[in-house]
């Protein structure tokens, strides 16, 4: 994961916080800058480039959710709206689920 410099004027995706209002680090994932407080949207959207962009079903705490459709040629869109619109139990939850998702690969591939 790469820390920006300092001297460039960044500002987080989803706040838009600068570096000098977040300490003086931003993150670059999914070829976007985040913020300390909203990495884990980073880390969402990176997980879900990496794996084509699922489909996916999602059991949150106040409701159940899905992103995409088997094959879906907006999937990636889908993705990117439910990251940057969803709400605070969306994107915990689908978070949750794609850890879940990987835990659960690695422990078929061990």
């Amino acid at each position: 994961m790469e820390m920006l410099n300092k001297d460039e004027e960044y500002r987080c995706r989803r706040c838009g916080k600068n570096e000098q209002e977040n300490g003086g680090e931003l993150h670059s994932l999914a070829d976007l800058y985040w913020c300390e407080d909203h990495r884990h949207l980073g880390e969402l959207l990176l997980w879900a480039g990496n794996h084509q962009f699922p489909a996916i079903k999602i059991v949150g705490i106040d409701q159940n959710y899905a992103i995409g459709a088997p094959n879906g040629p907006d999937n990636a869109y889908l993705w990117e709206r439910g990251v940057f619109q969803g709400s605070e139990d969306m994107v915990w939850s689908t978070l949750s689920t794609v850890m879940s998702l990987s835990e659960n690969k690695d422990e078929e591939s061990a």
